[in-house]
């Protein structure tokens, strides 16, 4: 049996986007989950049965606050408590702000947390916690 090539990438260029809007991004992350249901009774011996239900996923964007394009406001309007749909997350770009490449896409999240950062001397940086909200999610 012939064994597969591997093509391995950098996160050059990764980027996110919410519609065709794109985040200066500084970072993201992505905890897809599951929910376990558990059964205990006197068939299952001395060990949990545990089996997989509903699927779930959480996640972060952390960009820079850019005071001329407000995130809070038009067009992204990213507050706690909006449904966002159509976020896209990159992980590869073939150049920048090309918003194509193997992503993340959501069909709906809501943003739960919105909290900032400031270091003194340094950037101000803005992040944006969310959790699905129905709706897919495919993984790139």
């Amino acid at each position: 049996m012939a064994e597969s090539s591997s093509v391995f990438y950098s996160g050059f260029y990764g980027s996110a986007s919410v519609g065709a809007n794109e985040l200066a991004l500084m970072m993201w992350s992505v905890t897809p989950t599951v929910q376990l249901v558990e059964f205990r009774n006197s068939r299952s011996g001395n060990y949990v049965v545990r089996q997989s239900t509903f699927s779930d996923v959480s996640g972060d964007l952390t960009v820079d606050y850019d005071f001329a394009n407000d995130y809070f406001a038009a067009p992204f309007n990213l507050n706690p408590g909006t449904i966002l749909t159509n976020l896209l997350l990159y992980l590869h770009q073939p150049s920048k702000s090309a918003l194509s490449g193997p992503e993340w896409t959501f069909a709906s999240v809501i943003i739960d947390s919105t909290p900032q950062t400031l270091d003194i001397n340094g950037k101000i940086g803005t992040k944006f916690s969310f959790k699905g909200a129905g709706g897919n999610v495919t993984p790139p």
